[in-house]
């Protein structure tokens, strides 16, 4: 279900018949969209119309808030919530999504009235088997795995878009795909990534590990490294200053 905060009124609700949803992001500002697909091409499960070439269809979503929500069955489906239609679907991962956010360009991080484009955004998800995709929420493409953190779950993320006045009047539509991001999973263990989407950079800058004990409360001793043991350790949270 998504509530507008203003009205405090339910503006649609959204179901997938046998799957849970796990995780919900939705993009801080509005973003223009144009999905164009291939007849034939297996993408029936979104409904597209709309004037295109020959064999394509397309759709424009012009100034639309986007949710990516994450499924149990590993799937992530792009919902359009002006027209309240789901635009894309994607398939990276074998297990659940366990955590999702969608990284949006620097242009009106703070301006809930600007727009951008999201052929310059980025979904980044993880799953219970510590697989962490990047997708293109415009093709639905998955364009790289991280396999760095496999073996735990992935319990959150969180991202540092580059501030426009920390940039040179030159470089500032050069870069305005820039970010730093992290990820958490459930071993302690955060990884601090810094990307360019529009370079096709994502490269890894450090690691974090916190200690933590290797007993449950009631004195039971944990295995190190059994999945079995996550939900007994404390919770791993990340984010970063907001200066």
């Amino acid at each position: 279900r998504v509530w507008d905060v203003e009205s405090r009124e339910q503006m649609c609700q959204l179901a997938v018949n046998d799957q849970s949803c796990t995780c919900v992001s939705v993009s801080p500002t509005l973003l223009h969209l144009q999905r164009v697909i291939p007849s034939g091409s297996g993408a029936s499960s979104a409904r597209l119309s709309g004037g295109g070439a020959s064999g394509t269809s397309a759709t424009a979503y012009i100034g639309s808030r986007i949710c990516v929500a994450g499924y149990s069955d590993g799937s992530l489906r792009v919902i359009c919530l002006k027209r309240v239609e789901m635009i894309g679907r994607a398939q990276p991962h074998n297990g659940a999504v366990t955590a999702l956010k969608l990284l949006v360009p620097a242009a009106g991080q703070n301006d809930v009235t600007a727009t951008g484009s999201a052929g310059d955004a980025m979904i980044v998800s993880g799953g219970a088997d510590g697989l962490i995709a990047l997708t293109r929420p415009d093709t639905c493409l998955t364009v790289r795995l991280i396999r760095d953190h496999v073996g735990a779950p992935i319990l959150g993320f969180d991202v540092r878009i580059m501030a426009s006045a920390a940039r040179s009047p030159q470089h500032q539509q050069e870069h305005e795909t820039c970010c730093t991001w992290l990820a958490v999973s459930a071993d302690r263990r955060i990884s601090v990534w810094s990307a360019d989407w529009k370079e096709d950079r994502c490269d890894l800058q450090d690691w974090i590990t916190f200690p933590a004990p290797n007993f449950t409360p009631q004195g039971r001793l944990l295995k190190n490294g059994d999945p079995a043991n996550w939900h007994c350790l404390p919770k791993t949270l990340a984010r970063f200053a907001p200066f």
